[in-house]
């Protein structure tokens, strides 16, 4: 059975280091605050690009739910008709830079695994 986008983004999110996150919440708030400022923001704009958007308001703080929300948005757009060629591997680089872009590939994939189906035991 297939995982949803919220399964795989919360056994993405307890996979992260304390440098992903740390990442990953800078590059929200930021991203977060272009829409109030108008900035250019990649993040923002690459996301837009798939039909979705950063789940944190401008200047709200980025909490633990927030990041477990946003790997999922990350699933969603991985899973988007809209998301081409290297437009995931963009997104991982917005939201968790440049180092270990291989490793996070791989964490997404493996959490996705589906899940393995387990046969009803007989009455």
């Amino acid at each position: 059975m297939p995982r949803t986008p919220a399964e795989i983004g919360n056994r993405v999110f307890a996979r992260l280091t304390s440098d992903d996150r740390e990442h990953l919440a800078r590059a929200m708030a930021a991203a977060a605050l272009s829409g109030r400022t108008g900035e250019e923001n990649t993040l923002c704009g690459d996301l837009g690009n798939a039909g979705l958007c950063v789940p944190v308001g401008a200047g709200k703080p980025v909490t633990e739910q927030a990041m477990r929300d946003m790997c999922r948005v990350l699933e969603e757009a991985r899973r988007s008709p809209h998301t081409v060629g290297d437009d995931w591997i963009c997104l991982l680089k917005d939201a968790f830079g440049h180092a270990n872009r291989e490793r996070l590939v791989a964490l997404f994939a493996a959490a996705a695994e589906p899940i393995a189906s387990v046969p009803k035991l007989m009455e």
